[in-house]
């Protein structure tokens, strides 16, 4: 990305979170009508740790002309001591993004001329140190106050997720490392490929369906390594109607979870 454009994205995008005075969440699609999701993650960890936390699209990129990408995720000081974006995923496309990364706020902006062709539906990992300070108890919202792609073409909502402090042994949530889902068709007709990978010495785990209503409809367990599990949406049993449906992984405390339109 050229130095004009960055800064003009840069410019674009602080001009528009002064708009929204840091807190508003406008700029974010309502989930119940956005065509893409981000799921933040659930992370429990200990004071002093460091963590990283992975911002995923919901399906690949590539089916969506991505040229652009702009976030702004919220933390708070008195729980982070310093924050980062790393050097992966598909906001690094053209280039090394705009960023000013704090212990409040991680911002980036990216843009380039050529299109997202990658099928990985990682934008973008952020690294952060917890204080040696903050308090065990404590639970801090990871929300966006930003979020954006192709200045609004495809939309994007987010589930929100949390950074819950404790002691002891910290469960890294959804931050398990080399746990992995993946979702294809979608949207799916007739049938849902859920792609695993879940890293070795962790004993196994369990793929569910849920319904939009928040029944589950599929269940498998799964083992550690590389697989896949293909549910027949009529497979004798009544097909689930039309709607946003969610596959959830879950294995050695983490999880990852991905959302599907099934079209019936």
């Amino acid at each position: 990305m050229s130095a004009p454009r960055r800064t003009r994205i840069a410019r674009g995008m602080m001009v528009t979170l002064a708009l929204v005075a840091g807190a508003s969440i406008g700029a974010v699609q309502a989930a119940s009508t956005a065509t893409l999701n981000v799921m933040l993650p659930s992370i429990i960890a200990k004071p002093g740790d460091t963590l990283k936390v992975y911002l995923d699209l919901d399906a690949s990129p590539a089916l969506y002309n991505i040229t652009s990408a702009e976030y702004r995720l919220k933390l708070g000081a008195s729980v982070i001591q310093s924050a980062r974006v790393l050097n992966e995923g598909f906001a690094w496309n053209w280039g090394a993004p705009f960023v000013n990364a704090s212990p409040d706020s991680v911002l980036l902006a990216a843009a380039g001329a050529s299109k997202v062709s990658t099928s990985n539906p990682r934008m973008s990992t952020v690294e952060l140190i917890v204080k040696a300070s903050a308090a065990p108890g404590t639970d801090l919202p990871l929300t966006f106050t930003r979020l954006l792609l192709n200045e609004g073409t495809p939309s994007v909502s987010y589930t929100a997720g949390v950074l819950k402090i404790r002691t002891g042994t910290a469960g890294v949530g959804a931050n398990v490392p080399g746990l992995a889902l993946r979702v294809a068709p979608n949207p799916a007709h007739g049938a849902v490929n859920a792609a695993f990978e879940v890293p070795a010495g962790v004993r196994g785990g369990t793929i569910e369906l849920f319904a939009p209503d928040g029944r589950r409809v599929r269940s498998q367990s799964v083992s550690a390594g590389a697989g896949s599990v293909l549910w027949t949406l009529r497979d004798g049993r009544p097909a689930p109607a039309s709607g946003i449906y969610w596959v959830r992984l879950r294995a050695g405390g983490g999880q990852r979870t991905v959302r599907v339109a099934v079209l019936e």
